[in-house]
């Protein structure tokens, strides 16, 4: 009877790392959408390296490289309050980065999300503006859907 309670005392085990381990490879592939806000554009930004650029709706996907991988590293993607008059309108915006003081040197690529709605021009169907990303060669052209 003792070797039968061990046995399933094993299996429980078993079965409770697994559905531990599950869990966490489940929570770090969602995706993780962080809304931009209008502000300061001029605020102090660690180091990074823009690789691409692209825009579904009102998703700004960036794909960016910086070194580190020790520490937690955050980033905001802010726009500037002004905008220009020409046609179409543009809107200053800067991705800002925070790295918590990591010196570790590993590269890490990492590809952040970020709804856009705060720089759009008018919140109507179809209104055009066009972002310019500090660190990127292109403009974005946003239109609200």
């Amino acid at each position: 009877m003792m070797k039968f309670t061990n046995i399933i005392s094993i299996l429980c085990l078993l079965v409770l790392i697994n559905g531990c381990a599950t869990h966490s490879k489940n929570s770090t592939n969602q995706l993780s959408i962080e809304n931009a806000t209008l502000g300061d554009i001029s605020e102090k930004s660690d180091p990074f390296t823009i690789s691409n650029v692209s825009l579904s709706g009102k998703n700004l996907k960036i794909n960016i490289t910086f070194s580190g991988g020790c520490n937690e590293h955050n980033f905001k993607l802010v726009g500037s309050e002004a905008i220009s008059k020409s046609l179409p309108p543009q809107r200053s915006i800067v991705l800002i980065h925070q790295s918590n003081g990591d010196a570790c040197k590993k590269l890490v690529e990492k590809t952040l999300t970020f709804n856009v709605d705060a720089f759009s021009y008018q919140k109507e169907k179809g209104s055009i503006i066009h972002l310019n990303l500090t660190g990127w060669k292109d403009r974005i052209e946003f239109t609200y859907p």
